[in-house]
């Protein structure tokens, strides 16, 4: 099914299946025509029984049927393994409920976006039929548009099909009137369960309409569909790749936002918006237009200008009529044999040029069409890794960083207790246990580190306070028992549980910073100091951890360079630009309310698809400082929530001039080629048509002077007698 074949390549296009890393193992559950319970029950003893020894990453599923195969029997045929949904239909967040490790792209069908495109190219339609077959999915699909169409029942009359077979409902296609629209979406079932592919179903129904069809699935543009907003199954593969990539890197599933509407695309068929003669002008912006080819019979068709032809045509009338008396005579003949070639074929071989040249012509232009289009989507792609490189540079950072971290922490402990028990050793035996405590408790408190926000602490193993904040509490020695973070955790009891269990070891616990009002993460390292059954302990707040974390980001984002001129930013969500690639003086400038010279607010809408989890581009217009001038560029960023961070990069198109360029030179040298081909083929064609005539028009003086001749003796003949 080609649906599938295009999910498929999407994924493909984000995973390489040529890598030996990625190995894919493909199921077609073919529920198209099974559905039974016992038929699940089977799939899953078999599937169960096949990857028993299997261990999976990432398990992709396309459709209703496969995802809520999936929440039923997923944990007992692959255990919790990652899953990344695609093509369901009516998706709601609740469907995930009591499930582990899932996220997706949901189907949505724009039913909106359609009818008012039908009705913008179609002013005077009065009615739209729908037609969807009658299995799960498509009776998703009509509930769904039932609820969103309501609105236009004013303006035009929506018409659902029954359930019928293919003849019955081939009948009602073909009596549809002009004023009538078909609006096409999944059909591969009929009443009598016969099953049909999207090609049958192109040939035996829609074939047969002689009114606009438009389609909410991108593999029904086939045939004289014209098309309209709909699902591509290749972005949706992409996008459920990107998903698992995140996932692979380390983000958890639940994390990941469920993304809607993300792969529709305005797709029209070239031929059928010829067809009903829709001008491409009136497509709405970014559009797709496909199938166009050039058939064997269009290119022989443009090679001749027919009304080139029709002129020629009434220039040699014209002269034979005028000239008839001198050209239908003896001489005449001879003349026109000798000299005609020497007039008419230059004037076929121009003609010959000239279409020549158009023809090609064409075939450039939707060349480049297309050129742009897949140049873009290239482009686009490699932005995308670009940032996917960048998240696992993070996540990978954040690792690093964060072991550092924790090693600096008991780093710091470890020299603390080596401080205090050197105290200890050295005045044991001269010193009283109150005033070796204070001495540690003063050298201790007076250490500070990562920046002057370290500090070190001291509590009793029974929840007394010996040293908080650089101050001594050894004459209160407050109780610390009842001491709870912000969610209610006991602190001190706590650490005192660790150091008795193992002597040191890490606690995590959240508190309110001096002075702010948020609670933030704090990994704090504790050891055990048994000449007091004391431990000592220090920490560090991970909000604060994360801006050395993020300067890190900043650095690494300003260096990076790809492509000609591709280059990273960050951004804040407020729209605070704090680092940048291309532009460094722009660092620290607020961007939220920029707009550019088309009015689009392009850093608030990239802000904007980003904490939606959105993979579209904006487009806008920029600075382009290799060109020197205001250039047409596409930004994309991915929101780190971790640290308030859009990090995005973009492209410009006047890369593709370059390309566009190289090829109208190759368009002429092709051109120059042929035609240098024409005229010398031209040229031998002419010397052989001219010997030809010349011989052919001695020959026919010939012919001629002995018919004279034998006429002449005839009279001398007919005379005598």
């Amino acid at each position: 099914m080609v649906w599938v074949e295009d999910v498929k390549n999407g994924i493909y296009s984000v995973i390489d299946k040529n890598d030996e890393n990625n190995i894919f193992y493909i199921e077609n559950m073919d529920t198209k025509r099974h559905t039974s319970d016992s038929y699940y029950k089977t799939l899953a003893y078999f599937y169960k029984t096949k990857y028993q020894n299997t261990k999976f990453d990432i398990i992709f599923s396309s459709d209703n049927n496969a995802f809520d195969f999936l929440k039923q029997y997923r944990d007992e045929i692959f255990g919790n393994v990652p899953v990344v949904f695609g093509g369901v239909n009516n998706f709601e967040i609740s469907m995930l409920e009591n499930t582990l490790n899932y996220t997706g792209i949901a189907e949505e069908m724009s039913f909106e976006k359609n009818i008012e495109l039908i009705l913008k190219l179609h002013p005077k339609t009065k009615n739209i039929f729908v037609i969807n077959d009658y299995l799960k999915t498509g009776r998703l699909v009509e509930s769904q548009m039932k609820k969103v169409l309501t609105k236009y029942s004013n303006r035009v009359n929506i018409i659902y099909n029954q359930n019928k077979t293919i003849l019955d409902l081939r009948r009602d296609v073909s009596k549809l009137h002009d004023d009538t629209i078909i609006l096409m979406g999944g059909f591969f079932s009929d009443k009598d369960n016969t099953n049909m592919s999207y090609e049958q179903v192109g040939n035996y129904l829609l074939d047969l309409a002689r009114v606009p069809i438009y389609c909410l699935l991108d593999f029904n543009i086939s045939h004289n569909v014209i098309g309209g907003y709909v699902i591509n199954g290749f972005a949706q593969g992409s996008l459920m790749a990107k998903s698992a990539n995140k996932i692979l890197s380390g983000i958890p599933a639940k994390d990941i936002r469920v993304l809607f509407e993300e792969t529709n695309q305005y797709i029209f068929n070239a031929k059928a918006l010829k067809l009903h003669n829709i001008n491409e002008e009136n497509l709405p912006y970014n559009s797709k237009v496909i199938n166009r080819q050039i058939t064997y019979y269009e290119q022989f068709k443009d090679m001749i200008s027919i009304n080139v032809l029709i002129i020629v045509f009434i220039v040699l009338v014209y002269i034979l009529f005028k000239y008839k008396q001198n050209i239908f005579n003896e001489k005449g003949i001879l003349k026109f044999l000798v000299y005609a070639p020497l007039v008419f074929l230059p004037l076929i071989i121009g003609t010959l040029i000239y279409n020549l040249v158009e023809h090609n012509q064409k075939r450039f232009l939707n060349e480049i069409a297309t050129l742009k289009v897949e140049y873009l989507q290239e482009q686009q792609d490699i932005a995308y890794n670009e940032i996917e490189k960048i998240n696992k540079y993070i996540v990978s950072i954040k690792k690093q960083m964060t072991n550092d971290l924790r090693t600096e922490l008991k780093k710091r402990v470890d020299d603390a207790y080596t401080i205090a028990t050197n105290i200890y050793e050295e005045n044991k035996n001269t010193k009283s246990e109150s005033e070796i405590k204070h001495i540690i408790i003063t050298a201790l408190s007076k250490i500070r580190f990562f920046d002057g926000r370290g500090y070190y602490f001291i509590n009793t193993n029974k929840a007394q306070g010996v040293l908080f904040n650089g101050v001594s509490k050894l004459d209160s020695l407050p109780d610390l028992t009842k001491f709870k973070d912000v969610n209610g955790n006991y602190v001190i009891q706590n650490q005192i549980a660790i150091v008795n269990e193992k002597n040191e070891g890490f606690t995590t616990h959240f508190f309110n910073k001096i002075g702010e009002t948020t609670s933030s993460k704090k990994l704090t390292f504790v050891k055990k100091f048994e000449p007091f059954d004391w431990h000592i302990g220090t920490g560090e707040y991970l909000d604060d951890f994360n801006v050395t974390i993020k300067q890190e980001i900043y650095r690494y984002v300003s260096n990076i360079r790809y492509g000609k001129n591709g280059y990273i930013f960050a951004i804040t969500s407020k729209g605070i630009v704090v680092a940048h690639g291309d532009s460094p003086e722009i660092i620290g400038k607020d961007m939220s309310k920029a707009i550019d010279s088309n009015g689009v607010h392009y850093a608030k809408e990239i802000i904007r698809k980003a904490l939606l989890g959105s993979s579209e581009f904006t487009k806008f217009n920029w600075y382009n400082k290799q060109t020197q001038q205001i250039d047409t560029k596409y930004g994309y960023g991915r929101y780190f929530e971790n640290y308030d961070l859009i990090i995005g990069t973009g492209v410009f198109n006047n890369d593709v001039r370059t390309i566009i360029d190289k090829e109208t030179k190759k368009l002429n040298d092709k051109n120059d080629e042929q035609i240098k081909q024409i005229l010398s083929i031209s040229l031998i064609v002419l010397i052989i048509v001219l010997i030809l005539s010349y011989m052919i028009s001695n020959k026919v003086k010939q012919i001629f002077e002995n018919y004279n001749k034998k006429l002449n003796n005839l009279n001398k003949s007919l005379a005598k007698r």
